[in-house]
């Protein structure tokens, strides 16, 4: 970790000195000060279970928020973010995929299938330097970029796509093929390295192809023809070292992408594109209990954030209803009182699913800047209601002609940390003990005794006598 500290600080600080430019330095300070072993921890190599597939594998996860690259992972992605808005067919999110298909018809008369596609292994088969060049290429000619910002993206990947490094077991690795997973950047990077193979598209819109949407390694397109012309469509989508597995459907065939599955209805002559909630088979539905310490209104939030997701997907009122009903019953059971339901049934109106679609398109256009507020977490939060805290200082300012920054003209939400404790504290050093005799009895292959065990546990009876009760 050293090693990395001292070469990003030396890679920064020349390119301060040949770029000579004030918003680059700026930058570079920034960058500076997240390069500490301050609050960092090593990355852990885990692997997620894929329990729902015939076939068990694992999705491979490292958590890169604590590395000591996150902060230059956050400028490259907020730098490379505009990038994205060349290509129409890249979404972000669900809502994003309902924006961009919905209202896609198809002639009754004409066969017409939905086709998804899976590219696999794909973060780490995206060659890097490739990467960063055709990344440079873009930013200077068609978004023409500043060479102070050109230099600084560059420096940026360069430092996150090549010093991944993370524990497995008792290990050290650094990912030496493909994008650093678990960052920030990751997604955008992916995502510029796969349109370019995907540049031709504007052929095949007047031979069949009615909708095209790309999520990082995932592509849905509809295509109205015959078996013969889509196979030869198909067969012009090369996407370089990656390879794509195709699922072909009937529009009739209910097909699954993000988290919903699309379809086709019949009307006289035409068919229109549906899409509802998808659930996967082994749901178990694990909802926060009622009986749980969370606040009333963060079950509240967490129903009407579901709610609002169901009126997204569901194509029809029905559909939404048909979704809604279930999810209340799987409250139900997970004890949430029936006239908190009731109450809880109103939060969301599918009359206004048409305004949100709308506004959700233009929030993207408009580019909102959200300026994050890191604090503790206390019960002052509860009643505290930041945007009005926020409304009456914006008047202050503007009444004493104060500059505004942009990042205060948007969203501000709270980014609330849980405040450290004597409890955690001890909880901490009971683990860290543990580890410590697991260690040392053979290299960690014995478990510490029944005794030792024992006393930890005593330990913690002790804490919890001294531990507050919340009425």
């Amino acid at each position: 970790m050293r090693f990395v500290i001292h070469w990003t600080e030396s890679l920064l600080s020349s390119a301060a000195k040949k770029t000579n430019s004030y918003e680059f330095n700026i930058f570079a300070q920034y960058l500076l000060t997240k390069v500490t072993t301050d609050n960092l921890s090593v990355l852990t190599f885990k692997g997620l279970p894929k329990v729902y597939k015939l076939l068990w594998n694992l999705q491979p996860i490292i958590p890169s928020h604590s590395w000591i690259m996150a902060g230059a992972s956050k400028v490259a992605d907020y730098l490379l973010q505009p990038v994205l808005q060349l290509y129409s067919w890249i979404v972000n999110s669900t809502i994003e995929v309902i924006n961009t298909v919905s209202g896609s018809r198809a002639n009754r008369n004409k066969e017409t299938y939905i086709v998804t596609g899976d590219e696999q292994s794909f973060y780490t088969n995206v060659p890097i330097a490739e990467t960063i060049s055709l990344i440079k290429k873009i930013v200077i000619e068609e978004m023409e970029y500043e060479p102070w910002k050109v230099s600084l993206i560059e420096i940026c990947l360069v430092a996150v796509m090549n010093n991944n490094c993370f524990q497995y077991r008792d290990e050290f690795y650094r990912q030496i093929n493909g994008i650093a997973m678990g960052t920030s950047v990751a997604p955008v990077f992916a995502n510029i390295y796969a349109v370019q193979f995907e540049q031709d598209l504007d052929e095949w819109w007047e031979k069949g192809l009615l909708s095209y949407v790309c999520y990082i390694d995932n592509i849905k397109f509809i295509f109205e023809g015959s078996q013969k012309q889509l196979s030869s469509f198909l067969s012009t989508q090369h996407f370089g070292k990656l390879k794509v597995s195709w699922d072909v459907r009937s529009a009739w065939e209910e097909t699954p992408f993000l988290d919903c599955p699309f379809f086709f209805t019949s009307k006289p002559g035409i068919m229109e594109l549906q899409s509802k909630l998808f659930r996967k088979k082994m749901n178990k539905h694990q909802y926060i209990p009622w009986f749980s310490a969370h606040l009333e209104s963060v079950k509240r939030s967490f129903v009407k954030a579901e709610l609002t997701r169901y009126m997204i997907v569901s194509s029809q009122k029905s559909f939404f209803e048909e979704s809604k009903e279930m999810f209340f019953m799987n409250l139900h059971r997970r004890g949430y009182p029936a006239d908190k339901l009731v109450e809880y049934g109103t939060l969301v109106d599918y009359k206004s699913r048409s305004s949100v679609l709308h506004e959700s398109g233009k929030k993207r256009l408009e580019k909102q800047t959200l300026l994050l507020l890191p604090s503790s977490y206390n019960q002052m939060w509860n009643i505290l209601n930041l945007k009005d805290v926020c409304d009456i200082m914006l008047k202050i300012w503007v009444h004493d002609k104060v500059e505004i920054p942009d990042s205060l003209k948007g969203p501000i939400i709270k980014s609330l940390r849980h405040s450290e404790n004597l409890y955690d504290k001890v909880t901490q050093w009971k683990v860290e003990t543990l580890q410590a005799m697991n260690h040392e009895n053979h290299g960690g292959s014995k478990k510490c005794s029944f005794e030792d065990a024992f006393c930890l546990v005593g330990c913690r009876v002790r804490i919890e006598a001294l531990r507050p009760r919340h009425s």
